[in-house]
Parts: C-alpha cells; structure tokens; sequence
C-alpha cells in the first residue's frame, strides 16, 4: 500500500496493536529514520532497523544479493495462499529493473540479516503497555 508518511506510522500502529508482533522492521535510511525516531519515541522499543551492524550502507543489489541465499535454501517461507504472493513473486523475479522497490526492500531488510532479527525478536522488547 502507498501512504502518506503521517498515515505510515498510524498504519504501523494499528497492525501493531493488531498483530502484536514482536518485531517491527524499519528501513534505516531515508524516510525510515524519521517514522523509527517518531515510534521510539512513542515508546516502541520492538523496532528493528534492519542492517547487518549499526553502520552497513548496503545497496539494495547487494542487500537481495544476500537475501537470495536464504530464499533459495528454502529458508523464507510464503504463504501459499497469501492474497499478496503473485505481487511478491513478480517484484522478485523483476528486480532489479522494478520502478518500485519498496517491495524488494521490505523482504530484503530482513532476509538478508536473518541472525541479527531473530535474536532482536526473541529478546521480547515489545512493550505491554501499547
């Protein structure tokens, strides 16, 4: 879906409260830096800002590059009855010529650091409060 950056955060909260994930995964660049301060500072403290360390400055060619490894183990699992899997496989199978990669860079930012946001979400930082 496309939103406007106010309507963003308020889409993220609601499917948390939702959901109750115990990982939130935000891009560390660009617009994701300001929706991640905005949200900490509501006091959500299961953001993950997806990188391998706190200064990785990966392209985005290079960050699929390292994700195909796990999506061709067979370590990422869809849904084979997900309403948006024919959208996932398309943005795969097209990249890197998409227009649009915010796709690409949502399974990316995860999937290309597994390790790292497994052992974040199983510290339990979501807060019970929200």
């Amino acid at each position: 879906m496309k939103l406007e950056l106010p309507d963003v955060r308020a889409a993220i909260k609601a499917h948390d409260k939702l959901d109750e994930p115990d990982l939130i995964v935000i891009d560390h660049r660009g617009a994701g830096i300001g929706v991640e301060q905005d949200l900490r500072k509501a006091g959500y403290r299961h953001l993950y800002a997806a990188r391998k360390d706190g200064t990785s400055n990966d392209s985005k060619i290079d960050r699929f590059a390292k994700a195909q490894f796990y999506m061709y183990d067979g370590v990422v699992k869809y849904p084979e009855s997900a309403t948006f899997l024919d959208d996932v496989l398309y943005a795969l199978a097209s990249f890197p010529q998409l227009k649009e990669f915010d796709l690409i860079d949502s399974i990316t930012q995860l999937v290309a650091y597994p390790q790292n946001a497994l052992m974040f979400a199983r510290q339990k930082h979501r807060p019970m409060n929200l």
